[in-house]
């Protein structure tokens, strides 16, 4: 017998955790421990040993061992767990209640999340130095024991690791998060828990102020060095692109008052200066930023003496040159400025106002100031403020008076200064220049002064001004003078423009054409309009210009002017023929020349034209019966001529009344009208006088009835040859109607050539086939056409039938169909419900029961007949779903009913006899169905009267 040793244990040291995990929430002493974790220490390295832990000294007695003692969560703090050993090697077990392990949970340090630690940046680049330490107390917040380090990454925090040093710079600019860590420190007798907090670090920037800040000038108007001063005048250029509201601005009278933010000036508005010159420091806050960030910056306030300025006097124009007086002119301000400020004094800035609040808040200043109108009123008077450029010293105390005399209103345009060319060379042609002093001055008192140019009028040179202006010399056929009339009192003035003229003689150098009138048994006398030949005459131009023409009955009265005919629209020739002469004068010159033209007036034997009584009317028997036909127009000559010799007179005849008065583009005596009815003009000419007169001739078409046959008609016709109504409601045998009435026309009518005898209405039944036509005649015209058409015959199809052209059970299947009628045996064709073909032949026809219809084109009618296509299925399906249920020959039964049809199986046992009219084979033997497999048929029947015999197989699925 062998007696073991029991295991040797040894009580463990406590096993103790942070509370650190979050179990049931936050510091409830509850930690996940790793129970095994002490059994080396336990077992002093036996790996023979086994460990049970016990949660209670109850579970250890009763054997109840925790089941996960590798994360075994503690339900009191500190607990003692109870430890159970056994050697496997020997099966020795100790109980021993003395062997224990306390499980501990320490508590965490509870530092608080600081505040953020706040700096300014003075170079507001996003970063600066934090002194990280200033929060450590603020961290701890009074509890014992804890030691803290700061960190730039929460797992270093975790960790430990890379403590930083301080002061500390960001590396992300502006905001950046570090994190501190509390630690309960080991060295010091600690548990080593520690806790991790987050410590925001702001960079604010500081505020920024320009480097030079604008001096403020004010001047001194009671120069005893002080001026009253708005020192927030330069807070725009302070804040510059930063918002005011988020700043603190204040000024102060000593640089370290700024810096430490003392004793601000109260009243920064209305501030008195101190000193003259006097610096101001100004302090911008961060109002926003709980550091308070801020910077320095100042500006000098001075005091400075205005400028010295003399009023000015008044500014005096004359009203503007060549336009009406409006008391307006143009002004060149800037040449005033001297006057005002003495000269020489560039630093001043002289500006002119519409009004003395403009003038002294220097608003709406007058610009340019060089071409200033004065709109407003004249007098005018504008305000002048004049500023120090250096000092911005301004005086607004001074106004300048604007003045615009009016300019001599000369009596314009002025009429023209006009002689006559004498065509004298060795004769110079004087003008007295003065003649028109009157017209111009018209009432007025002014000087009057004479020039050749605009520009030595304006300029008023009287060594420029024409000598003599009493007897001016013209050498070209016209010019220009300016007359200068002068305001002495004022020295204003006006330009006058007089034209001076050589005008020359009209032109009288046209051929006159002879003016005649016709007159039939002519006494010799008749009334004349002698200005119908004004415009030749005159010419063109001279006739567009408004020159007038005189007439007169002898050359000398026409050289002198006088005496005129006085009535030249309505004169009665004293002679025949008889010479008139003339004169011709410019209206806008009076010059005017006479008797070197002349033309006859003559009294010539006339013509007459008498228009026809009635229209000259023909039937339309030319082409197309659309009211064009050929007229003889010669032939009415003799009606139109009424008697007058045909050797004496000419007769022609034109498309329009122009043409017959011009006697241009006569017609053809064979002519072809163009529209009806028509009217032509007809001339006869005088031949010995060519003297004419023109009438009228209407020329009128009768048409021919429009008929409205058809180019064919159709006659239906049974088997018999007897009419038959037409298929679809149409006239058989067909009526061949003109559509004319019976009265006022006659009939007759042929059939190939055959007159028909009583038939003369306006229709007619045919009741034959041929060519049929009808002559009509209308009574009131005698015209009369001939229309022919055609009838033909056609009918239903009489004898017609359908074979299979490949037989029965072919590959594929072709139907062709035969048919024949009556006449014109015209006939299409259709399969089933499929459309009407002019072929005969259908082919790839399924094999089944087919409808074959054929029809007559001409719509005599129809046939429909059934034609059976024979084949067999490949395979039937008898499971009764009404699909395929049967086999039986497809299309035998309309051929030939009496048909045997034998079905075998695969061993040649005969299975069934069916009819072809039958339902079929269902499958079955003796009642019993049949597998699936293949069996064979044969099948006796007759084709195209032929006995024939066929053997195939099909398939029978299940």
């Amino acid at each position: 017998m062998q007696v073991n040793l029991p295991p040797v244990l040894t009580a463990p040291t406590p096993l103790e955790l942070c509370d650190s995990e979050e179990i049931t929430g936050p510091n409830d002493e509850i930690e996940r421990f790793d129970l095994t974790s002490k059994r080396t220490e336990i077992t002093g390295g036996n790996l023979s040993v086994t460990l049970q832990y016990y949660a209670d000294l109850n579970d250890f007695m009763a054997d109840l061992p925790i089941a996960t003692p590798t994360a075994y969560e503690n339900v009191e703090n500190p607990q003692t767990i109870y430890i159970r050993a056994e050697d496997i090697t020997t099966g020795c077990v100790v109980q021993d209640q003395s062997i224990t392990l306390d499980l501990v949970v320490n508590p965490l340090p509870s530092p608080a999340t600081p505040t953020p630690l706040e700096v300014c940046d003075l170079d507001n680049d996003g970063f600066a130095f934090f002194t990280l330490t200033d929060k450590t107390n603020e961290i701890i917040a009074g509890e014992p024991g804890v030691v803290i380090t700061y960190h730039e990454t929460q797992t270093d925090a975790q960790t430990g690791s890379f403590a930083l040093t301080s002061p500390y710079e960001n590396i992300t600019a502006n905001t950046q998060t570090v994190y501190a860590r509390a630690t309960f420190p080991l060295l010091g007798g600690g548990t080593g828990c520690f806790a991790v907090v987050p410590l925001e670090l702001i960079v604010h920037p500081t505020p920024i102020l320009p480097l030079e800040i604008d001096a403020i000038v004010l001047c001194d108007d009671d120069a005893d060095g002080e001026a009253l001063f708005d020192l927030t005048v330069n807070e725009a250029q302070i804040y510059g692109s930063q918002d005011p509201a988020n700043f603190t601005l204040t000024y102060h009278t000593s640089l370290a008052d700024a810096q430490n933010g003392n004793a601000p000036i109260g009243n920064p508005e209305s501030y008195t200066n101190m000193g003259n010159p006097q610096t101001i420091w100004v302090r911008l806050t961060d109002v926003a930023a709980a550091t308070g960030c801020s910077r320095v910056g100042s500006f000098e306030i001075s005091v400075s003496q205005g400028p010295n300025l003399t009023a000015p006097t008044p500014y005096v124009l004359c009203d503007d040159l060549g336009a009406p007086n409006d008391g307006q002119t143009t002004f060149n301000l800037i040449l005033k400025n001297d006057e005002i400020t003495g000269g020489g004094q560039p630093n001043l800035v002289v500006q002119y106002f519409e009004t003395p609040e403009d003038a002294q808040n220097n608003t709406n200043a007058i610009t340019p100031a060089d071409t200033y109108i004065n709109e407003m009123g004249n007098p005018h008077v504008l305000y002048i403020r004049v500023e120090d450029a250096i000092t911005g010293c301004v005086e607004t105390d001074l106004t300048l008076t604007l003045v615009v005399n009016p300019n001599p209103e000369p009596q314009t345009p002025v009429d023209p200064l006009v002689i006559c060319d004498d065509q004298d060379p060795n004769t110079d042609n004087v003008f007295d220049l003065t003649q028109k002093e009157a017209e111009i001055l018209n009432g007025e008192n002014w000087e009057l002064s004479y020039y050749q140019s605009y520009a030595d009028a304006v300029s008023g040179d009287p060594l420029l001004a024409i000598v003599d202006p009493q007897n001016y010399t013209l050498e070209q056929t016209s010019q220009t003078i300016y007359v200068r009339a002068t305001n002495q009192s004022s020295g204003c003035f006006e330009i006058v423009e007089i034209q001076i003229i050589i005008s020359p003689l009209p032109d009288d150098s046209a051929q006159i054409d002879d003016l005649t009138k016709c007159e039939v048994n002519s006494n010799g006398t008749d009334v004349f309009d002698l200005t119908q030949q004004e415009q030749q005459i005159l010419g063109d131009e001279q006739f567009d210009l408004g020159y007038e023409v005189t007439y007169y009955t002898t050359a000398d009265a026409a050289m002198a002017g006088t005496p005129n005919i006085g009535n030249p629209t309505a004169y009665t020739n004293l002679t025949n023929p008889q010479e008139i002469f003339v004169g011709i004068e410019d209206p806008q010159t009076g010059c005017y020349i006479g008797g070197a033209q002349s033309f006859m007036i003559e009294v010539l034997e006339g013509a007459q034209a008498f228009a026809p009584t009635q229209p000259y009317v023909l039937c339309d028997s030319v082409g197309e019966n659309d009211g064009i036909t050929e007229f003889d127009l010669g032939s009415q000559s003799e009606v139109i001529l009424g008697g007058q010799d045909p050797a004496n007179y000419t007769v022609t005849y034109y498309e329009t009344p122009e043409t017959a008065e011009e006697g241009t583009n006569a017609l053809p005596n064979l002519y072809l009208n163009i529209i009806n009815p028509q009217i032509v003009y007809v001339r006869v000419t005088n031949n010995d006088t060519d003297c004419f007169a023109t009438t009228e001739l209407i020329l009128q078409v009768e048409q021919l009835p429009q008929l409205t046959l058809l180019d064919e008609y159709r006659l239906c016709l049974d088997a018999n040859g007897n009419p038959i109504p037409e298929e679809f409601g149409g006239a058989s045998p067909p009526v061949i109607d003109t559509g004319l009435p019976a009265a006022g026309y006659s009939f007759v009518w042929e059939v190939d050539g055959v007159v028909l005898e009583g038939e003369n209405g306006p229709s007619i039944t045919a009741t034959t086939s041929g060519s049929y036509t009808v002559t009509i005649t209308e009574a009131d015209s005698g015209c009369t056409t001939t229309v022919t058409t055609t009838v033909i015959e056609s009918s239903p199809p009489i004898t017609y039938d359908a074979i299979l052209v490949n037989g029965a059970f072919a590959d594929s299947h072709t139907i062709e169909v035969t048919a024949e009628g009556i006449g014109a045996n015209e006939y299409e064709y259709a399969l089933d419900d499929g459309a009407f073909q002019d072929s005969n032949i259908f082919e790839n026809v399924q094999a089944e029961t087919h409808m074959i219809t054929i029809q007559d084109k001409n719509g005599c009618g129809s046939v429909t007949f059934e034609v059976g296509v024979i084949d067999y299925p490949l395979y039937f399906t008898p499971n009764e779903d009404n699909i395929n249920d049967t086999w039986n020959i497809i299309g035998i039964g309309e051929q030939d009913p009496s048909a045997k049809i034998y079905i075998f199986d695969r061993y040649g046992k005969l299975l069934k006899q069916i009819s072809p009219t039958g339902n079929g084979w269902d499958g079955t033997f003796n009642g019993n169905p049949m597998p699936s497999s293949d069996y064979w048929f044969q099948i006796e029947y007759t084709e195209q009267e032929v006995q024939k015999e066929f053997r195939g197989h099909f398939t029978l699925k299940r």
